[in-house]
């Protein structure tokens, strides 16, 4: 018996296949808002018994195209096939469904020229801002005093290409706040890089050190070349279109008014 579920993340529809109902039931549980009944965009098979041999890897050599790849992890294996539109994952008793989610929306998305990003970002009136940084930086913090925007999300954010720009996306990948209650998306108009201050102060960024802050967030684990170049060639649009920069701030609810002043 198989057990299924879809979820859309960045305007892509996942659909999770297992043949045990506990993965399933969470995803159901945890990202409600992000569930969808739409036809499948990519299919994740999940399969117990870490270390069984795919069919894909029989062959590995032959089959790693430019964008089949396979990995092997302390959790999970994983080879995904984006001719075929999907992935087989070879888990344990102890795997993270998060966690293969993520892998997965990350390959997916640098295919479709984007990128997943450890960042917070908000909407307001269909403009995107990002405020990406490691743990600690300040971006849960920064969604809490924006309650005049909408957040997508505090910990990790979905950036793809959409027309002649890019599109910042919510994603059910929470961080402090929690459950993202909103699958929503807006036009990508700043990139922040954060630190936190004594006091309000930004400066521009650089194009290069655009790519080289964007690719030190990004969330991937790919060993693959391939996948990495293609990653970059990504960066290297966005650094070209998206003014980026080093904001230092205070947690203070004046930071919006700093942004709007200065920068907005």
């Amino acid at each position: 018996m198989e057990y299924r579920i879809k979820l859309n993340v960045a305007d892509t529809n996942l659909e999770v296949i297992s043949p045990r109902p506990a993965p399933i039931a969470w995803i159901q549980k945890n990202y409600k808002a992000f569930l969808d009944q739409g036809a499948a965009d990519f299919k994740v098979f999940i399969i117990f018994g870490k270390g069984a041999v795919s069919i894909f890897k029989k062959d590995r050599k032959n089959r790693n195209g430019p964008f089949n790849f396979s990995y092997e992890g302390n959790l999970f294996d994983i080879h995904i096939d984006f001719s075929g539109r999907k992935a087989e994952v070879f888990v344990g008793d102890d795997f993270g469904i998060i966690d293969i989610l993520r892998f997965v929306t990350s390959a997916v998305l640098v295919k479709k020229g984007g990128f997943l990003l450890h960042a917070a970002s908000l909407a307001h009136r269909d403009c995107g801002y990002v405020f990406a940084g490691p743990s600690g930086s300040g971006k849960t913090t920064i969604c809490r005093f924006s309650k005049n925007k909408t957040a997508l999300s505090d910990e990790t954010t979905a950036v793809v290409k959409n027309g002649k720009g890019y599109r910042v996306y919510a994603t059910p990948f929470a961080g402090e706040l929690g459950q993202v209650k909103k699958n929503t998306s807006a036009r990508l108009k700043a990139i922040f890089f954060i630190h936190k201050g004594k006091d309000f102060r930004h400066s521009c960024v650089n194009r290069a050190s655009s790519i080289a802050n964007l690719f030190r967030n990004c969330i991937v684990d790919f060993e693959d070349y391939t996948m990495t170049d293609t990653l970059f060639d990504t960066l290297c649009t966005v650094s070209q279109k998206i003014p980026a920069y080093d904001l230092y701030f205070k947690p203070e609810p004046r930071l919006w008014r700093y942004i709007d002043g200065r920068i907005g």
